[in-house]
């Protein structure tokens, strides 16, 4: 959280206002540059922890990544401007992004209207990949290439602008295999264990491919709500980034389309040999998703004020709650002759008028005129007012003919039609987010007119549900009786299944120990999704069990 300093401490040429972090190795200001005639800009500096300042790795490390981001230059990377001292104290400062971390963005996200949209995903991956891919490609003055890497694509690395624009930053940890002086030991793990690649934590070299595995983490987390690898210690993670095994994001979150699935997958493989072995591949093939669903950066800056309001930049009221226009889940199951069925569903489309041809202008102004001079006449000279006469006269003789015709059986003893009841009300549906969860996990969901199950336990489901009905789904999973749940509320309880050939009453009368065990794990989860997030370091809200915890990140 920042904090505002009062008063401001003055550091050099700038004057630091506000902390806004703390880093492994430094903290992180808020500072101004002021100038003649009224003129300031707003830097963030970046200054060396005290008690490192005689240290002279600590140092070394510090100038080696201004020295290494000062290279830098594209507009997804965020712009390092100096490298300094003041009385012995080392800092950098660089470029101030009004906006939100993504990893904050995401925990308002699953906190308020759960789960992100898709396009919104795939719109920052493929930003944080051409990211990347510029920074992998980069070159020395003689034209080598440096071969660098991030070894820190992680939410909170990532910057969202309320301008729409997406910034990768804090190349701390970044290294430029070409520096042969001081290459990393093998073996030696750097970067925070949640994202990183298998081949890092069996201590194997590693390329630019580990940041494109860390970017597919990263987009996993954001639409699922979960963490993909977070274990409840250090060891238990590295363990699980080992195995690597990655289950689709559909199957937690049944928006998102069989392509980005695909994508996922591909840059989460297990062998770097089966990912995309280029950053910019992995973002072609995202910018198909975010063209199909005409996803644009002022969408980023709906949600990012949606979610907290108009930000340092903003200058009116913005929407508070999201349009009800409907989003496709895909965006090849859309029809290919209408372009509406792919359209966004938080900034509905604007049809802005055509310029007119000399013609079509000239065309307009003699209709303009004509219409002008039939105005100018008398009410009693106009054609209208004798067509209207008509039509009245034509009235009042049809009220006289039905006065003195018999009235049939539609008719009242008033000589007036009765009155019709009413049609009903249209049903009002709607589709909330829910968590479909099972003791055990595992279990294979499915929904009305579905043959195929939609997912298995746990799983976010967006289900249509009213006032009166409310929606069913079936669980089943080998060896256990089938369930069938009606789900009236977006917080179902956990579904507790019964092994096959055994009553409800004889599951009942189990052993008190494990229904004591059992009942605590579905409170967990229960209480997990509903909990208010006290910690600000807390990821989006998860309510699976610590191998299941949802996004954040570790400092």
């Amino acid at each position: 959280m920042s904090q505002p300093l009062e008063p401001p401490i003055q550091f050099g040429k700038y004057t630091l206002y506000e902390r806004i972090g703390r880093g492994g190795m430094a903290d992180v200001f808020k500072g101004r540059i002021q100038g003649p005639g009224g003129f300031e800009r707003v830097f963030v500096v970046k200054r060396i922890l005290p008690h490192l300042s005689d240290d002279p790795a600590f140092i070394k490390m510090f100038v080696d990544e201004a020295k290494l981001s000062a290279r830098l230059n594209h507009p997804n990377i965020v712009q390092i401007f100096e490298l300094g001292a003041v009385e012995g104290e080392y800092f950098i400062s660089m470029e101030y992004i009004p906006g939100h971390d993504l990893a904050e963005t995401t925990r308002a996200i699953w906190k308020k209207a759960p789960p992100p949209r898709v396009d919104m995903v795939a719109y920052v991956g493929r930003e944080i990949c051409r990211a990347l891919s510029y920074a992998h490609s980069l070159t020395d003055e003689q034209g080598g290439r440096l071969g660098m890497i991030h070894r820190d694509v992680s939410p909170s690395n990532v910057m969202l602008s309320y301008e729409g624009a997406v910034k990768l930053l804090d190349f701390g940890i970044a290294k430029a295999l070409g520096d042969t002086q001081d290459q990393t030991n093998s073996g030696t793990l750097k970067g925070k264990y949640a994202y990183m690649a298998p081949e890092q934590t069996e201590g194997e070299n590693v390329d630019h491919r580990i940041d494109i595995f860390a970017a597919g983490i990263v987009m996993h987390e954001v639409l699922t709500g979960r963490r993909l690898f977070k274990g409840a210690n250090d060891l238990q993670t590295i363990e699980r980034v080992r195995r690597c095994e990655v289950r689709p994001p559909s199957q937690f979150n049944q928006a998102v389309p069989p392509e980005l699935d695909a994508i996922l997958l591909k840059a989460l493989s297990r062998n770097p040999d089966d990912r995309y072995q280029d950053a910019g591949e992995m973002a072609d093939a995202l910018d198909q998703i975010v063209h199909a669903w005409h996803f644009k950066p002022g969408h980023l800056s709906t949600i990012l004020r949606e979610n907290f309001g108009a930000g340092d930049s903003g200058t009116g009221a913005y929407p508070a709650s999201r349009p009800t226009q409907s989003m496709p889940t895909s965006p090849t199951t859309a029809t290919s002759g209408s372009a509406s069925g792919l359209r966004s569903g938080t900034v509905p489309p604007i049809a802005l008028p055509h310029a007119l041809s000399a013609s079509q202008a000239g065309a307009a102004a003699a209709e303009s005129a004509a219409a002008a001079m039939v105005l100018s006449r008398p009410v009693w000279r106009r054609g209208s007012f004798w067509v209207v006469a008509l039509l009245c006269a034509a009235g009042v003789g049809l009220g006289v003919v039905k006065g003195v015709v018999p009235r049939g059986a539609g008719s009242s003893d008033t000589g007036q039609a009765v009155a019709s009841a009413p049609p009903p009300a249209p049903r009002r549906v709607k589709r909330i987010p829910v968590l479909v969860q099972s003791e055990p996990e595992g279990a294979d969901v499915y929904v009305p007119e579905k043959f195929e199950p939609v997912g298995r336990t746990p799983v976010w489901l967006n289900l249509e549900a009213d006032k009166d009905t409310p929606a069913r789904v079936m669980i089943r999973k080998g060896g256990y009786q089938d369930k069938a749940v009606a789900i009236e509320t977006d917080h179902p309880p956990v579904v507790q299944l019964i092994e096959t050939g055994a009553s409800p009453e004889g599951a009942a009368d189990g052993n008190d120990e494990e229904k004591a065990a059992a009942a605590r794990r579905a409170a967990a989860r229960r209480h997990a999704v509903i909990r208010k997030h006290k910690d600000s370091d807390a990821p989006p809200a998860e309510p699976a069990p610590a191998p299941t915890q949802s996004p954040s990140d570790e400092r």
